[in-house]
């Protein structure tokens, strides 16, 4: 019974496991396929190469920021209300 119980914790761990892999391979592909896209459509219209960097290095940005905040929103919707207010309050704090 006891191996039965824990074969199911694993297969139920690597499932899991699989299913956070393929969302970052998703969030991953999606992302370059945006930063390509970019390149092309700046290139096409002859935008500087400062102004380039300056839009590839504003895109990565906000997508290291929506990471952080998807990260966020995903661990706090696991979590019951006085830990979700505990957590709460250490970002707001931090932030000022």
């Amino acid at each position: 019974m006891l191996v039965l119980i824990s074969e199911f914790i694993h297969a139920h761990i690597i499932g899991t496991m699989d299913v956070v892999l393929h969302n970052m391979s998703k969030r991953s592909s999606e992302f370059q396929e945006t930063i390509e896209n970019a390149s092309t459509t700046m290139k096409r219209i002859g935008l500087s190469k400062e102004t380039q960097k300056d839009v590839l290095e504003h895109l990565n940005k906000a997508h290291k920021t929506d990471d952080k905040r998807k990260d966020i929103d995903s661990l706090l919707a696991k979590l019951p209300t006085s830990l979700k207010t505990q957590v709460k309050k250490h970002l707001f704090l931090k932030a000022i």
